[in-house]
């Protein structure tokens, strides 16, 4: 499974037919249950109307920065099982 921090492209749960997939920030840790099978993530976004989300300056990112500003919505959160994500960046 992915590592705190890093930054992984699951379907979008919220969405009815599990299709649009979305850029998640895992943010579990090891010490919670079932590190090997599913992590806890919260939701990124490039929409910055959002009012309590959290900018990610570009030198955060150590690679795979997006090109577009990128805010974190930490009320978007989720829990993603280890088969569902595919690597996507560093932040």
């Amino acid at each position: 499974m992915a590592s705190r921090g890093e930054v992984v492209w699951a379907p979008d749960p919220f969405k009815s037919d599990g299709g649009n997939p979305r850029p998640w920030l895992v943010v579990s840790a090891d010490r919670l249950p079932y590190p090997d099978e599913e992590s806890i993530v919260v939701a990124f976004t490039t929409q910055s109307h959002h009012p309590g989300s959290f900018a990610v300056p570009s030198e955060a990112w150590i690679r795979g920065e997006p090109g577009a500003q990128s805010h974190v919505l930490p009320w978007s959160v989720a829990t993603l099982k280890d088969d569902s994500t595919s690597p996507a960046c560093r932040a």
